[in-house]
């Protein structure tokens, strides 16, 4: 499943990089993600390792992280992995068209492990959707908070 979205943050694009880039951050504009843990830190940041505690309704899961791709306040790729996917995101940064703020393009691909990818395919559309909001909820939060700070 590929999802994908845009947002445009009144703040500097390295203000906005800020939060994406540091895990410990999550907690503050994530959902679903309740504790995480840097594990093992890389000078350049590719290779630096991380845990995460998502929780929801249904319960909780530990999600294990890596950068895979980092370029200072323009790009950071993750690739997580939990018991029951696979996630690869990249998050771009760039100044907004106006010159005033920042455009943070997200792009993610998420595959499901079994027994999970069997009632996935089932439900697809409504997952997908389910996703997409969470993510639009996720950029609204960060869009807030880097909006407050900048004040």
């Amino acid at each position: 499943m590929n999802v994908s979205q845009t947002i445009t943050i009144n703040a500097p694009p390295a203000a906005v990089f800020g939060w994406i880039e540091d895990p410990g951050k999550a907690v503050a504009w994530m959902t679903n993600v309740s504790h995480t843990q840097v594990l093992h830190e890389e000078p350049g940041r590719v290779g630096t390792t991380f845990q995460e505690t998502v929780a929801d309704a249904a319960g909780s899961l530990t999600i294990k992280g890596v950068i895979t791709a980092f370029q200072p306040n323009r790009r950071i790729d993750f690739h997580l992995e939990s018991r029951a996917n696979v996630v690869d995101v990249c998050y771009i940064v760039a100044g907004d068209s106006a010159g005033a703020g920042a455009r943070v393009d997200v792009k993610a691909t998420i595959r499901w492990k079994f027994p999970i990818n069997l009632l996935t395919t089932l439900q697809a559309g409504k997952l997908k959707r389910r996703v997409e909001a969470e993510l639009a909820s996720d950029l609204s939060r960060l869009k807030e908070l880097c909006e407050q700070s900048r004040r």
